[in-house]
């Protein structure tokens, strides 16, 4: 499922920075109507969409940072999408305390990001997934994954 809305977020970035901001309505429309035709889903191509705008938002009208910032935050706005704003305050808090290491707290993200569900992650999952990836008990973590979400 990530690879498949990369895949609509991608396009939607392609075609969103050619048009306007007083286009954009439009544009939008256009886009949607291009994924559908596509085969892809009404609702992959709104969260693609609102993705896309998102971000598009933030490199247009954010100002630029005037030092390089040390941060390999790629999935920021799927990250926002995937999983619940307690979720995420949970694995922050993890690593403000130390006790998971900022790559950890990326692993654990990458692996949200990886499950093909519709639905926000919530705290206990991402509890279970913090104590598996301390543990490094890889099988317990898949076999977990399967049984949950599915």
């Amino acid at each position: 499922m990530i690879s498949r809305l990369l895949e609509l977020v991608s396009f939607a970035l392609s075609q969103a920075f050619d048009a306007i901001e007083a286009d954009w309505l439009d544009t939008r429309q256009d886009i949607a109507d291009e994924l559908e035709a596509r085969g892809f889903e009404p609702e992959e191509i709104e969260i693609a969409l609102d993705v896309a705008g998102r971000i598009r938002e933030s490199l247009e009208f954010d100002p630029l940072p005037e030092e390089m910032l040390k941060s390999n935050r790629v999935y920021k706005f799927l990250e926002e999408w995937k999983l619940t704003p307690e979720a995420r305050g949970y694995l922050l808090g993890l690593v403000t305390k130390g006790r998971i290491t900022p790559q950890q707290r990326e692993t654990i993200v990458e692996r949200c990001l990886s499950i093909d569900s519709n639905e926000p992650i919530g705290e206990e999952l991402i509890h279970n997934l913090t104590n598996w990836v301390i543990s490094g008990d890889e099988d317990e973590l898949g076999f977990y994954l399967t049984r949950t979400v599915h």
